[in-house]
C-alpha cells in the first residue's frame, strides 16, 4: 500500500518539461511549426500545430500550472485527439482504485 501511494505522490510531483524548454526544442527543430502560447491566472497553454508528410495535421497542446509543471498533454492527428498525460485524472483514477480496493476487503 505504502509503495503505491509513493507512486501517486511521485506522479502529483512530477514537474515534466518546462513552458521554456518546449518552446526552445520545437525552435531547434528543422520543419515549420505554428505556435500559440497563453495564459489564465492558472494556467499556461501552449499549442503547437504543424504539417508533415502526406498532408497529415498535427496539434499537440500543452497545459502548465501556475507554477510551469506540466498537467496535461494531448495530441491531435488529423482531427481525432488522444491524451498523453493528465496528471489530475491520472491520480484520480488511482485514489479511486485504492478505494475500491479498501472497500472490497472490509
Amino acid at each position: 500500500m505504502s509503495e503505491y501511494l509513493n507512486k501517486i505522490v511521485d506522479l502529483l510531483m512530477y514537474q515534466g518539461v518546462t513552458p521554456e524548454e518546449l518552446l526552445h526544442q520545437v525552435s531547434q527543430q528543422n520543419h515549420l511549426s505554428l505556435i500559440s502560447d497563453s495564459s489564465s491566472k492558472s494556467t499556461r497553454n501552449i499549442i503547437i500545430s504543424e504539417k508533415l508528410a502526406f498532408n497529415t495535421s498535427v496539434v499537440d497542446a500543452y497545459v502548465f500550472n501556475y507554477d510551469g509543471d506540466l498537467i496535461k498533454q494531448t495530441v491531435t492527428i488529423n482531427g481525432k485527439n488522444t491524451v498523453i498525460f493528465n496528471k489530475y485524472a491520472e491520480a484520480k483514477q488511482m485514489i479511486e482504485n485504492i478505494s475500491t480496493q479498501y472497500q472490497s476487503i472490509v
